[in-house]
């Protein structure tokens, strides 16, 4: 968490610069909590009426996550013209590896309604 922070105010400062790494930091950050919550964090988010279920979040991107993260995974420099707009991933740890799916517009409507929500969950 300490290191995110720091890059998060280096990017903030400008000394950083990068396409994808605001991305890829919201998407790390989420993956690293949602991965080491301690049971006694998991208590407390599922008592605190959390509209998802406390190991299941949704990141917004604002390039396509799918060629972006395929390319990190494999130690690969993504692509610099990725597609650019409004992309949400579901992150869903609940079995205890990630699993990630894109949602299109109209499921993150559903989950919303379903969540009781409007806003993003990350």
């Amino acid at each position: 968490e300490r290191f995110a922070d720091f890059l998060s105010g280096e990017l903030r400062a400008g000394r950083l610069d990068g396409p994808y790494l605001e991305d890829v930091l919201a998407f790390e950050r989420t993956c690293t909590k949602l991965r080491f919550f301690t049971p006694a964090e998991l208590r407390s988010l599922a008592s605190a009426g959390d509209d998802l279920p406390p190991l299941v979040r949704i990141v917004t991107f604002r390039h396509d996550p799918l060629p972006l993260l395929e390319a990190l995974a494999n130690l690969e420099m993504p692509a610099p013209d990725l597609a650019a707009g409004e992309f949400h991933l579901l992150i869903d740890y609940r079995s205890g590896e990630a699993d990630f799916r894109l949602v299109d517009a109209e499921g993150l409507v559903a989950l919303r309604a379903l969540a009781g929500t409007s806003g993003d969950t990350e």
